[in-house]
């Protein structure tokens, strides 16, 4: 039974690929002249979220509130004195009571990349705000308000 247990995990080790068979991880923006790419934005199926109010904190520890229109969101940071912004949004329904929303920071210098889940209660991000700063948080929603 050893001889098998050490055979298979020799013949899993050999099947993982090597550090140098993987690609390189890229440390550099690429090199994409202006306006080669068009956005590629589907304005199918899009979801008006017109009228909806969340509050939700990440599991850092940072509370906002979300207010949305039919052309634009309003985000406010509730744990500090940071002014309200506002900016146009794309939402998109997932399911029932789910969305993925996106809006770009102005300027195109980050963008931002929610999955909101109403019935669950729980909001997922993905952002590169301005000043370069990643964020990649879950959190709980802790207030809904619907039109």
């Amino acid at each position: 039974m050893k001889n098998l247990m050490a055979a298979t995990f020799a013949l899993l080790l050999s099947a993982s690929v090597s550090e140098a068979q993987k690609p390189e991880i890229l440390t550099k923006p690429p090199m994409i002249p202006e306006g080669t790419f068009p956005d590629e934005i589907d304005r199918q199926d899009l979801a008006n979220l017109d009228g909806l109010e969340v509050e939700y904190t990440y599991d850092s520890g940072r509370a906002y509130r979300l207010k949305f229109y039919d052309d634009r969101v309003s985000f406010s940071q509730l744990d500090t004195p940071a002014p309200t912004l506002t900016v146009p949004y794309l939402a998109r329904p997932i399911k029932e009571d789910s969305y993925l929303v996106h809006w770009l920071v102005p300027g195109r210098i980050g963008h931002v990349a929610l999955i909101l889940d109403l019935d669950q209660k729980a909001i997922f991000a993905s952002a590169l705000m301005p000043g370069k700063m990643e964020m990649f948080q879950s959190g709980v929603i802790s207030s809904v308000e619907r039109p």
